[in-house]
């Protein structure tokens, strides 16, 4: 398959469907995992999605599917990759993808790679390096686990507008096939001026 253009949100998730699928299917363990180890146990919000990550996190290094690449991160994060693009899954907040608070590596993530430009026959060729892409994931009451994906564009503050390229919440079909919600029409275009430097300089190791 084509790499497709990551301005293309439905190109982007035909790309991504099976890693996609993967991942929906193993947070969906994941979240009976947290429910069952927390019963008649004090309610803790933190503790439940860290539950449903490292359950998910466990299933996902298991699989046999070569097309797309896990990495396990720091507490229990979940990281996969297929060809240029890296995707990572995040609990939903304030109703969409987190902010990447002050780590500095997680800020990079967020201002997407750098592109390379290159002098060719009096024009410039620009060549993508990759493009980094979150899946934020939430449960519903009856234990209905919702994803969105989204490409961020820069850095905002927790509970912020969040700066994105577009976002897109993803539905299932009895195939457990990937689409967007309603032809995918929700969609966030924002344009900032990134300023690396000063990143580099806000954020801290991580």
């Amino acid at each position: 398959m084509i790499t497709p253009d990551p301005g293309d949100p439905e190109a982007v998730l035909a790309y991504l469907s099976d890693p996609i699928q993967a991942i929906w299917i193993a947070l969906d363990d994941g979240v009976s995992f947290a429910d069952t180890t927390l019963t008649q146990l004090r309610s803790d919000a933190w503790m439940w999605a860290h539950l449903v990550r490292y359950r998910a996190a466990a299933l996902l290094e298991k699989s046999t599917d070569s097309s797309w690449r896990f990495c396990w991160k720091r507490h229990s994060g979940i990281e996969v990759a297929k060809g240029p693009f890296v995707m990572r899954a995040f609990k939903t907040q304030e109703g969409g993808p987190p902010a990447p608070g002050r780590n500095r590596a997680r800020r990079q993530f967020w201002t997407q790679p750098r592109q390379l430009a290159f002098p060719i026959w009096g024009d410039v060729l620009e060549i993508q390096e990759g493009a980094n892409l979150i899946l934020d994931w939430t449960a519903t009451d009856e234990r209905e686990v919702l994803l969105a994906l989204s490409r961020p564009a820069g850095i905002w503050d927790y509970k912020a507008d969040p700066i994105l390229e577009w976002r897109r919440p993803i539905e299932f079909d009895l195939d457990n096939e990937p689409s967007f919600v309603g032809g995918g029409e929700e969609d966030v275009d924002v344009y900032v001026e990134l300023d690396l430097d000063e990143i580099d300089a806000e954020g801290d190791a991580g």
